[in-house]
Protein backbone atom coordinates (compact mmCIF):
# COMPACT_ATOMS: atom_id res chain seq x y z
CA UNK A 1 0.00 0.00 0.00
CA UNK A 2 2.88 2.37 0.68
CA UNK A 3 4.39 1.93 -2.93
CA UNK A 4 0.52 2.35 -4.28
CA UNK A 5 0.39 5.50 -2.29
CA UNK A 6 4.10 6.67 -3.47
CA UNK A 7 3.43 5.59 -7.03
CA UNK A 8 0.00 7.84 -7.21
CA UNK A 9 1.50 10.67 -6.06
CA UNK A 10 4.66 10.62 -8.82
CA UNK A 11 1.94 9.73 -11.58
CA UNK A 12 -1.20 12.31 -10.43
CA UNK A 13 0.51 14.76 -8.34
CA UNK A 14 -0.17 15.90 -5.12
CA UNK A 15 -2.09 19.11 -3.78
CA UNK A 16 -2.26 21.15 -0.45
CA UNK A 17 -4.36 19.57 1.93
CA UNK A 18 -5.34 23.06 2.86
CA UNK A 19 -6.21 24.55 -0.21
CA UNK A 20 -6.04 21.95 -2.70
CA UNK A 21 -3.90 23.87 -4.90
CA UNK A 22 -1.52 21.39 -7.22
CA UNK A 23 1.82 20.97 -5.51
CA UNK A 24 3.31 19.62 -2.33
CA UNK A 25 1.11 18.33 0.17
CA UNK A 26 1.38 21.57 2.71
CA UNK A 27 1.93 24.81 0.74
CA UNK A 28 3.81 27.49 1.93
CA UNK A 29 0.68 28.99 2.78
CA UNK A 30 -1.14 26.85 4.78
CA UNK A 31 2.26 25.55 6.78
CA UNK A 32 1.27 27.55 9.27
CA UNK A 33 -1.87 26.33 10.09
CA UNK A 34 0.61 23.15 11.20
CA UNK A 35 3.01 25.24 13.59
CA UNK A 36 2.21 23.66 17.25
CA UNK A 37 0.53 25.66 19.63
CA UNK A 38 0.24 23.31 22.42
CA UNK A 39 -2.53 23.67 25.23
CA UNK A 40 -3.90 22.15 28.01
CA UNK A 41 -7.11 20.16 27.62
CA UNK A 42 -7.43 18.64 30.96
CA UNK A 43 -5.26 19.40 33.61
CA UNK A 44 -5.61 15.47 35.11
CA UNK A 45 -4.79 12.85 36.15
CA UNK A 46 -3.45 12.16 33.89
CA UNK A 47 -3.18 15.54 32.14
CA UNK A 48 -4.09 15.48 28.53
CA UNK A 49 -2.54 18.13 26.13
CA UNK A 50 -2.70 19.15 22.42
CA UNK A 51 -0.68 20.87 19.73
CA UNK A 52 -3.78 22.33 18.47
CA UNK A 53 -7.47 22.52 17.55
CA UNK A 54 -8.69 19.71 15.37
CA UNK A 55 -9.99 22.56 12.71
CA UNK A 56 -8.47 24.22 9.24
CA UNK A 57 -5.16 22.87 7.95
CA UNK A 58 -4.56 20.84 11.21
CA UNK A 59 -7.66 19.08 11.10
CA UNK A 60 -7.21 18.38 7.09
CA UNK A 61 -3.29 16.78 7.81
CA UNK A 62 -4.40 14.33 10.21
CA UNK A 63 -7.44 13.20 7.91
CA UNK A 64 -5.02 13.23 4.79
CA UNK A 65 -2.23 11.25 6.61
CA UNK A 66 -4.49 8.69 8.52
CA UNK A 67 -7.45 8.31 6.13
CA UNK A 68 -5.55 8.83 3.08
CA UNK A 69 -1.96 7.59 3.55
CA UNK A 70 -0.34 10.98 2.36
CA UNK A 71 2.44 9.95 4.36
CA UNK A 72 4.69 13.24 4.10
CA UNK A 73 2.37 14.57 6.47
CA UNK A 74 3.78 12.16 8.92
CA UNK A 75 6.94 14.56 10.16
CA UNK A 76 4.98 17.98 10.47
CA UNK A 77 2.46 15.96 12.41
CA UNK A 78 5.27 14.24 14.78
CA UNK A 79 6.46 17.78 15.40
CA UNK A 80 3.42 18.59 16.64
CA UNK A 81 2.82 15.47 18.57
CA UNK A 82 5.74 15.88 19.78
CA UNK A 83 5.09 19.80 21.02
CA UNK A 84 2.39 18.23 23.06
CA UNK A 85 4.45 15.85 24.99
CA UNK A 86 6.74 18.47 26.26
CA UNK A 87 4.25 20.67 27.20
CA UNK A 88 2.31 18.18 29.44
CA UNK A 89 5.23 16.10 30.66
CA UNK A 90 7.14 17.46 33.54
CA UNK A 91 8.48 14.34 34.22
CA UNK A 92 12.03 13.60 34.24
CA UNK A 93 13.05 10.27 33.40
CA UNK A 94 13.47 8.78 29.98
CA UNK A 95 9.78 8.67 28.14
CA UNK A 96 7.57 5.85 26.84
CA UNK A 97 5.14 6.67 24.04
CA UNK A 98 2.09 4.30 24.05
CA UNK A 99 -0.47 4.99 20.94
CA UNK A 100 -3.70 4.16 21.14
CA UNK A 101 -4.17 1.48 18.53
CA UNK A 102 -6.54 1.37 15.74
CA UNK A 103 -8.79 -1.51 14.98
CA UNK A 104 -6.62 -4.68 13.30
CA UNK A 105 -9.48 -4.31 10.13
CA UNK A 106 -8.88 -0.12 9.77
CA UNK A 107 -5.00 -0.78 9.87
CA UNK A 108 -5.37 -3.48 6.97
CA UNK A 109 -7.97 -1.17 5.18
CA UNK A 110 -5.58 1.80 5.47
CA UNK A 111 -2.29 0.03 4.69
CA UNK A 112 -0.46 1.01 7.56
CA UNK A 113 -0.68 1.68 11.12
CA UNK A 114 -1.04 5.46 11.65
CA UNK A 115 -0.83 6.13 15.01
CA UNK A 116 2.19 3.43 15.89
CA UNK A 117 3.95 4.98 12.78
CA UNK A 118 3.90 8.26 14.01
CA UNK A 119 4.47 7.53 17.77
CA UNK A 120 7.79 5.82 16.60
CA UNK A 121 8.45 9.51 14.39
CA UNK A 122 7.69 11.42 17.49
CA UNK A 123 10.13 9.99 19.41
CA UNK A 124 12.55 10.10 16.80
CA UNK A 125 11.69 13.89 16.70
CA UNK A 126 12.31 14.08 20.60
CA UNK A 127 15.60 12.61 20.04
CA UNK A 128 16.53 15.03 17.78
CA UNK A 129 16.04 17.42 20.61
CA UNK A 130 17.74 15.89 23.34
CA UNK A 131 14.93 14.23 24.93
CA UNK A 132 14.87 10.08 25.91
CA UNK A 133 11.80 8.84 23.88
CA UNK A 134 10.72 5.63 22.70
CA UNK A 135 7.28 4.27 20.89
CA UNK A 136 5.87 1.44 22.62
CA UNK A 137 3.03 -0.16 20.89
CA UNK A 138 1.94 -2.52 23.59
CA UNK A 139 -1.67 -1.74 23.93
CA UNK A 140 -4.03 -3.98 21.23
CA UNK A 141 -7.71 -3.32 21.03
CA UNK A 142 -10.19 -6.64 21.93
CA UNK A 143 -12.18 -8.07 19.32
CA UNK A 144 -15.92 -6.33 18.18
CA UNK A 145 -14.72 -2.62 18.87
CA UNK A 146 -17.44 -0.71 17.22
CA UNK A 147 -15.56 2.68 15.12
CA UNK A 148 -15.90 5.93 17.26
CA UNK A 149 -16.67 8.22 14.29
CA UNK A 150 -20.10 8.96 14.40
CA UNK A 151 -21.04 8.36 18.36
CA UNK A 152 -22.31 10.24 20.45
CA UNK A 153 -20.04 10.93 24.12
CA UNK A 154 -21.50 8.30 26.17
CA UNK A 155 -21.84 5.61 22.98
CA UNK A 156 -17.89 6.57 23.03
CA UNK A 157 -17.46 5.60 26.60
CA UNK A 158 -19.15 2.49 26.61
CA UNK A 159 -17.87 1.39 23.47
CA UNK A 160 -14.54 1.60 24.27
CA UNK A 161 -15.17 0.81 28.09
CA UNK A 162 -12.74 -2.45 28.75
CA UNK A 163 -11.84 -2.72 24.99
CA UNK A 164 -8.04 -1.95 25.18
CA UNK A 165 -5.38 -4.10 26.42
CA UNK A 166 -2.29 -3.94 27.44
CA UNK A 167 0.23 -7.26 25.89
CA UNK A 168 2.90 -6.54 27.84
CA UNK A 169 4.30 -3.51 29.86
CA UNK A 170 6.21 -0.78 28.69
CA UNK A 171 10.10 -0.38 29.48
CA UNK A 172 10.35 -0.35 32.58
CA UNK A 173 11.67 3.37 34.18
CA UNK A 174 10.18 5.35 31.93
CA UNK A 175 7.42 7.42 31.94
CA UNK A 176 4.34 6.83 29.96
CA UNK A 177 3.05 9.43 27.95
CA UNK A 178 -0.22 7.88 25.98
CA UNK A 179 -0.27 9.32 22.74
CA UNK A 180 -3.21 9.60 19.69
CA UNK A 181 -4.08 11.79 17.21
CA UNK A 182 -7.63 13.39 18.11
CA UNK A 183 -9.29 13.71 21.75
CA UNK A 184 -12.47 14.04 21.39
CA UNK A 185 -14.69 12.81 24.23
CA UNK A 186 -11.73 11.89 25.53
CA UNK A 187 -13.03 8.03 25.68
CA UNK A 188 -10.01 6.38 23.51
CA UNK A 189 -7.06 7.77 26.09
CA UNK A 190 -9.08 6.85 28.76
CA UNK A 191 -9.43 3.56 27.61
CA UNK A 192 -5.50 3.17 27.02
CA UNK A 193 -4.67 4.75 30.39
CA UNK A 194 -7.41 2.20 32.49
CA UNK A 195 -5.43 -0.86 30.43
CA UNK A 196 -2.30 0.33 31.66
CA UNK A 197 -3.72 0.52 34.92
CA UNK A 198 -4.61 -2.73 34.42
CA UNK A 199 -0.78 -3.67 34.18
CA UNK A 200 -0.03 -1.30 37.41
CA UNK A 201 1.04 0.92 35.11
CA UNK A 202 0.32 4.57 35.55
CA UNK A 203 0.58 7.23 32.45
CA UNK A 204 2.10 10.44 33.54
CA UNK A 205 0.08 12.36 30.56
CA UNK A 206 -2.07 11.94 27.49
CA UNK A 207 -0.48 14.05 24.34
CA UNK A 208 -2.40 14.60 21.08
CA UNK A 209 -2.04 16.15 17.95
CA UNK A 210 -5.67 17.98 17.90
CA UNK A 211 -8.25 17.97 20.32
CA UNK A 212 -11.87 19.26 19.05
CA UNK A 213 -13.41 22.59 21.16
CA UNK A 214 -16.57 20.47 21.77
CA UNK A 215 -16.95 17.88 24.19
CA UNK A 216 -15.51 17.19 27.37
CA UNK A 217 -12.44 14.93 28.16
CA UNK A 218 -14.05 11.47 30.11
CA UNK A 219 -11.78 10.65 32.87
Amino acid sequence: MRLIHAATDLVLGTACVGCDRPGPAVCEACAAGLVPRPRTVRDGPPPVAAAGDYAGVLREAVVGYKEHGVLVLRDPLARCLAAAVVHVCRDDRPLALVPVPSRRSAVRERGHDALADLARRTARRLREVGVDARAAPVLRQRSGVRDQAGLARAERLHNLDHALVARRAPPPGRAVVVVDDVVTSGASAAAAVAALAARDVRAAAVAVVAATRSGHPAR
